[in-house]
């Protein structure tokens, strides 16, 4: 369970809301974790929202998610991996006009590692993951009620990770003095640029969507870890929603802070606790699309490896 480190934030699931946490289907699995992994995750996030004064949406806004999903990592080589994972994810919506949703969902990602500069280990250099995905998911009003839509997302990009990142995925991070990226106190880097397209029967909902996210983490000896995050997308939607044949475009900009604390890790557990704030601004060519909020969001995940 070392490996899974890199969940350092549990963000909202609903399709409104800008991804800059890693969900376990979207993870980067590191070179140096051996065999398949099996592994099963709950995450539980609140997402509350407040417009700012010149919003042009509603007041308050919950986003939050709990999210039951089943990761499975296949070795393909020593440095391609084929990952899938199918989940249930459910969003409350209490404060919005938005219904209760839910999705049942299943996602697949095909990731090849390559090593760059120099490290300890050809396993702990600088690592570039250039990665393939497509995800299925079904939404539905309340828990797994009502049909409401069908999605089907197609990514590519690439995620850019250095060393300490690395090695803070498959220890604790703690200083030594064996000389290896733990053992120096540093930035964990993750940059990941990547497009991708969402396919809909739903008028509205179909889109081209470019974006990039920059991660960046300070582990520490005394078991918690300081982060901030910073995603940009641009959402441009290929049905046209009002006359005269106007197509929506969105510019989403969406910065996180916060700190996480492992509660417990071992070598099949791992519970981690974070609390953040997140600034989300998002600037659309539709009157009453546009806004700009500030998000408190706790999140709390519990992960165990089966295998």
């Amino acid at each position: 369970m070392r490996f899974l480190f890199g969940c350092l934030l549990i963000g909202v699931a609903t399709p409104a809301s800008a991804q800059l946490s890693e969900k376990l289907a979207d993870r980067v699995v590191p070179a140096s974790v051996e065999g398949t992994q099996l592994t099963l995750a709950f995450q539980l996030a609140p997402a509350l929202g407040k417009k700012q004064p010149f919003s042009e949406t509603e007041d308050l806004v919950d986003e939050s998610s709990s999210d039951l999903s089943l990761g499975v990592s296949i070795p393909l080589s020593n440095r391609t991996r084929f990952n899938i994972t199918p989940g249930l994810a459910y969003s409350p919506q209490l404060f919005d006009d938005g219904d209760p949703k839910s999705s049942a969902y299943l996602s697949a990602r095909l990731q090849t590692q390559f090593g760059v500069g120099p490290g300890p280990t050809e396993k702990l250099r600088d690592q570039i993951t250039g990665f393939v995905g497509y995800k299925y998911a079904r939404g539905h009003r309340d828990f797994l009620g009502d049909y409401v839509s069908t999605d089907h997302s197609f990514s590519i990009g690439a995620t850019y990770q250095n060393a300490l990142w690395l090695y803070c995925t498959t220890s604790d991070c703690k200083p030594d003095a064996a000389g290896n990226p733990g053992g120096k106190m540093g930035l964990a880097l993750d940059l990941s640029p990547s497009l991708s397209y969402v396919g809909s029967p739903t008028v509205g909902r179909r889109r081209w969507a470019p974006g990039v996210v920059l991660k960046a983490s300070i582990p520490t000896r005394f078991g918690f870890t300081p982060y901030a995050s910073a995603g940009y997308e641009h959402r441009a939607y290929t049905d046209a929603l009002v006359a005269p044949a106007t197509k929506r475009n969105d510019d989403r900009l969406t910065l996180d802070a916060g700190i996480a604390v492992k509660l417990k890790g071992d070598a099949t557990t791992d519970i981690k606790l974070a609390v953040a704030g997140r600034f989300q601004q998002n600037w659309s060519n539709l009157a009453g699309e546009s806004f700009d909020r500030f998000y408190f969001v706790p999140s709390i995940t519990f992960e165990t490896r089966l295998r």
